[in-house]
């Protein structure tokens, strides 16, 4: 072979060489400033369970409400998380977990560390609607893995509803009105409700707290207050479709029922006490 042969050869090894190489991608652009939001673990939207242990023989569960992360474009985040306790299903305590740290490219990913040192997530690509980052716990157990997406979560069912108007009318509203006799004087009797909260909880349970207020006036007299009440029940709560069900662990053939309007509208049929005609009662999350 002369040498200008073995200069072909030699010239197309290396570019056959050359095209089997790896070629380093390019980084892709740094994340945005923006705000991340959790709409689930695992494919667990939430609230979403993510602890559970027997105390004193009973189940104590905790349940990631919310998680947001911000992200600064000059290389800094701040990861936020609400956590709820309950005992037997009921509320028992509130949490919430902070982290702040930076983020930088290394080597194929944007990667997000704590000051502390603990890996939070990385982000091949910044672009895609949808990254999977870690949650410290609170408590120091196992991180939890929740998926971030750029959209606020629409708002669900769970938590703490307040009464906000009866049959339409803002609260506090009168509910029933009395004609009575004390003392040979004719009184009108007013009972008003004052204010009410319905917590419906993950567990499937619910607490259900109503205080309300008598009220007197005599013809041409002025209204005066008389007596201040207070009436809780608790147990448990269903959902089909849009209509609510309740059925009391306290009093015994309680029940009451409401329906959805969407999650931030709930109305339910309820008195002021057990027994008492069923008046309709929106309420708000």
């Amino acid at each position: 072979m002369d040498i200008r042969s073995f200069a072909v050869l030699a010239a197309a090894a290396a570019a056959a060489g050359c095209a089997s190489d790896p070629v380093e991608p390019a980084r892709p652009d740094p994340p945005e400033a923006a705000v991340w939001y959790a709409g689930g673990v695992a494919s667990v939207p939430l609230p979403a369970l993510v602890a559970e242990s027997t105390a004193n023989g009973l189940v104590v569960q905790t349940y990631l409400d919310s998680a947001e992360m911000e992200i600064e474009a000059g290389g800094g985040y701040a990861l936020r998380a609400w956590f709820s306790s309950y005992r037997s299903g009921l509320p028992l305590s509130r949490a919430a977990a902070e982290e702040s740290g930076t983020w930088e490219w290394s080597d194929t990913a944007y990667v997000f560390r704590s000051t502390g040192g603990r890996l939070a997530g990385t982000m091949r690509d910044p672009a895609l609607a949808s990254q999977s980052f870690s949650v410290g716990h609170p408590a120091g157990a196992a991180d939890i893995e929740v998926t971030l997406g750029r959209t606020r979560p629409a708002p669900v069912a769970f938590g703490d509803w307040r009464a906000d108007a009866v049959r339409e009318q803002p609260v506090p509203q009168t509910m029933y009105v009395f004609t009575d006799s004390i003392d040979g004087r004719e009184i009108t009797a007013h009972f008003v409700l004052d204010s009410a909260r319905f917590g419906l909880y993950p567990t499937g349970s619910y607490v259900h707290v109503v205080w309300y207020s008598e009220w007197h006036e005599t013809a041409g007299g002025p209204r005066e207050l008389r007596v201040r009440y207070y009436h809780g029940d608790f147990g448990m709560w269903t959902r089909t479709g849009q209509q609510l069900d309740t059925e009391s662990g306290w009093i015994q053939n309680h029940r009451m029922t409401g329906n959805f309007s969407g999650n931030t509208v709930l109305r339910i049929q309820h008195g002021l006490s057990p027994g008492d005609e069923l008046v309709s009662v929106r309420y708000a999350h």
